[in-house]
């Protein structure tokens, strides 16, 4: 259980930062660069057995924030 906590909290932290690095970008090359560190977030999380559809809500969130 300590292992799933870890990993999550891991990726809460992970998620936080790139949501941020949203939320101060000023130009179209740094929304893309946050937009790449969140592909990795989210083919990490699919690989280590997250359900998609938690996956799916991150992305939902983090897409409007970049919209």
């Amino acid at each position: 259980m300590l292992d799933h906590i870890s990993l999550l909290s891991f990726f809460a932290s992970d998620v936080y930062a790139i949501s941020n690095e949203i939320e101060v970008a000023d130009d179209v090359e740094a929304l893309q660069e946050a937009s790449e560190k969140l592909i990795r977030v989210i083919k990490t999380l699919f690989a280590k057995g997250v359900k998609v559809r938690y996956i799916a809500k991150l992305i939902s969130q983090l897409n409007e924030k970049i919209f």
